[in-house]
């Protein structure tokens, strides 16, 4: 995960309980997400390492995939999903 991914977690989650409520099926999808991810980064550097690319080659690949998630928060950035959305005052007469 690196020096981004640990620190990031929290800010995913309050993202995605912010999206999809606090439900229980929110939080163990955001997870699972979390864990195929860790699992298709292991197994592409395998490939990497399993092809003869050399010991560097998962390091390049990690990085294009750094590259991918940058881009990708990008293209959700442009939306309105990052701005804070109004919710109308609860006012109790």
């Amino acid at each position: 995960m690196g020096a981004a991914g640990l620190p990031m977690n929290p800010a995913m989650v309050a993202r995605v309980v912010r999206t999809g409520g606090s439900g229980a099926m929110a939080n163990s999808l955001h997870m699972a997400v979390i864990n195929l991810g860790l699992m298709f980064g292991a197994w592409a550097g395998g490939l990497c390492l399993d092809a003869g690319l050399g010991l560097r080659a998962p390091l390049w690949l990690g990085a294009a995939l750094a590259l991918l998630a940058w881009l990708s928060l990008g293209l959700d950035r442009s939306g309105d999903s990052w701005r804070a959305k109004a919710r109308p005052a609860d006012v109790s007469v």
